[in-house]
């Protein structure tokens, strides 16, 4: 995005394999798309903790039918007030 907070990191659809969910890649991507897709968040966090204090790691499925997994410097689509405030006034 252009204020470069935000990183959406989403797996490659392979044929007759959607992945419309988190659950649908789990159970539908083979383990070796799996595990290049976790390495390769997992690398794309340590350098986003390079520019931020800190990262949060969630997806949201609402208006775009693919997974993606968002990397964010805040807290967002957490619709719940103790899970927002629990995560924001925590040490």
């Amino acid at each position: 995005n252009i204020s470069g907070d935000t990183l959406l990191i989403i797996p490659m659809p392979r044929k007759n394999k959607n992945f419309i969910s988190i659950k649908d890649f789990i159970d539908s991507a083979s383990v070796k798309q799996q595990t290049e897709f976790w390495k390769y968040v997992s690398l794309q966090i340590e350098k986003f903790l390079i520019k931020n204090s800190q990262v949060y790691v969630s997806t949201h499925g609402l208006g775009v039918y693919y997974f993606h997994l968002r990397l964010c410097n805040k807290p967002k689509y957490y619709h719940t007030y103790p899970a927002k405030h629990r995560i924001l006034h925590s040490s």
